[in-house]
């Protein structure tokens, strides 16, 4: 069962989903595991809370990877490379997005253990 949010992105709606192919479609797009990336990104958050520190060339790539995939995945007639698709906002803060994006992806494991329960 997928899981679809809508973020507001430069003023404008951009939806986003999880579903159980999104690991995939990440690791043959991308040859990382989402999982790891995942946790990483979000343990670097953590870790700047409250800081001035920054988020390394690393990081903003994952997220901009997470992004991508999860838009295209609720969305087919977004670009097909990543930089044409940020090429469509003029801003987008990673501070703001990426906790969306942790909240969708909660939200889709959340509906997988539902249904491996049942």
């Amino acid at each position: 069962m997928a899981v679809i949010k809508e973020v507001n992105i430069d003023g404008r709606p951009v939806k986003f989903m999880a579903s159980a192919r999104t690991p995939r479609i990440y690791r043959q797009k991308f040859g990382r595991d989402i999982m790891v990336d995942m946790k990483s990104l979000s343990d670097r958050f953590k870790d700047l809370e409250g800081t001035d520190g920054q988020l390394s060339v690393l990081d903003l790539t994952i997220f901009e990877n997470l992004a991508y995939v999860m838009a295209k995945q609720a969305d087919d007639s977004i670009p097909n490379t990543i930089d044409e698709w940020l090429d469509e906002f003029s801003t987008f803060d990673i501070y703001e997005v990426f906790p969306e994006l942790m909240d969708l992806w909660k939200m889709n494991k959340a509906g997988l253990s539902q249904a491996k329960k049942k």
